[in-house]
């Protein structure tokens, strides 16, 4: 996907008589909103051309109208290249969504075990306690070893 999305459409432009010549208008989406669809695309290539731009008018830590930030979204996805080059390009591994889960929370409950270990690593908190008092520990499937394993390290 390009850097704006863009939904061409035909406008017949008055012409002097004899002249088919058309018009063509451009649609343009909000940078925010075509990072958003690169993440769920799984499109990372996209999101680094992105990133790179020194014209990039977007906050990486902001939170979408679904209530999560980008780096929620690749965790909730599975999406390790995309969590991987968020961070480095400034991701806070420790900012809550609109539910105060951490991007560790969203990993522990859904499974993402190597996530989980990277956002550790890269200095995710394990003991932020979201709106119902739940440490991402809480959150792990009680069968699910290796998770507890990491989040216990």
């Amino acid at each position: 996907m390009s850097r704006r999305a863009s939904l061409l459409l035909k406008e017949e432009q008055e012409q002097p008589e004899g002249s088919s010549k058309n018009k063509t208008a451009r649609v343009r989406f909000p940078d925010e909103l075509v990072f958003l669809d690169n993440i769920k695309e799984n499109d990372v290539q996209a999101m680094d051309r992105m990133l790179r731009r020194a014209s990039l008018k977007m906050d990486i830590n902001s939170m979408s109208s679904s209530g999560m930030t980008a780096l929620h979204q690749a965790v909730v996805d599975g999406n390790f290249q995309a969590v991987r080059l968020l961070i480095r390009h400034g991701a806070d591994v420790n900012k809550t969504d609109e539910d105060t889960w951490t991007p560790l929370h969203a990993a522990c409950a859904n499974g993402h075990v190597d996530i989980a270990r990277f956002l550790i690593q890269k200095g995710a908190d394990k003991n932020i306690k979201n709106e119902d008092g739940e440490r991402p520990i809480d959150l792990v499937d009680s069968s699910d070893f290796a998770m507890i394993k990491v989040v216990l390290e």
